[in-house]
């Protein structure tokens, strides 16, 4: 059984909110990518094993994600009460690294995979400028650090990459779909979904 059949197989027990067409644009996206791929924000790994089951031989996704509800609120400190709260009342985190671990090793993708438990802004000066090829943005989503969080990996992705960015139709982070706007051009939007997503090749 391949990668995607099995990732298919298992789909609706894989904890997340990436959407069948979005998991089939992400595939296609790194069928064709030549560099190193990055994902801001994993949590059960659905995103996470569409990419990197399709990656390139030799090729490897870097997934960042600090998987603690702590660091999380840190996150959220320049941004409103609200996410700071959030953030502090969330239990969950152990369960959905454990998931994604234990699916890590059973579909045989830890040689495609590097993990960095850091939050994004601790993690980004350890990878060079304008060197990878695709880069789904999926963090906290408030409308400071999101913007923050686009705007640094965009940095990271080379001119004619490609980024997919979640949650575009939500207020907070519409701050970040307009930085992105100003850097790349919009290649694809869905929002046909509850969950819309958007993407854009970098000029």
């Amino acid at each position: 059984m391949t990668y995607t059949e099995r990732i298919n197989q298992d789909w609706n027990s894989i904890p997340g909110w990436c959407s069948e067409s979005k998991r089939e644009y992400l595939r296609h996206a790194a069928l064709s990518c030549k560099e190193d791929a990055i994902e801001i924000g994993v949590w059960g790994g659905r995103s996470a094993f569409a990419i990197a089951g399709c990656l390139p031989r030799w090729r490897t996704l870097w997934t960042i994600d600090p998987f603690s509800s702590k660091a999380g609120m840190l996150d959220h400190e320049d941004d409103a009460p609200i996410f700071t709260t959030y953030w502090s009342q969330q239990r969950h985190y152990d369960d959905a690294r454990t998931q994604w671990l234990t699916r890590l090793v059973e579909y045989g993708l830890t040689h495609k995979v590097r993990m960095i438990e850091v939050p994004d802004k601790d993690a980004a000066n350890a990878f060079k400028d304008e060197a990878y090829g695709l880069l789904h943005v999926d963090g906290n989503h408030g409308p400071v650090e999101q913007k923050a969080t686009t705007l640094r990996w965009l940095r990271k992705l080379k001119p004619g990459g490609i980024l997919v960015m979640d949650d575009t139709n939500m207020e907070t982070v519409k701050p970040a779909v307009e930085a992105a706007a100003e850097l790349c051009d919009e290649i694809h939007r869905n929002e046909v979904e509850t969950i819309n997503w958007m993407v854009w090749r970098k000029r």
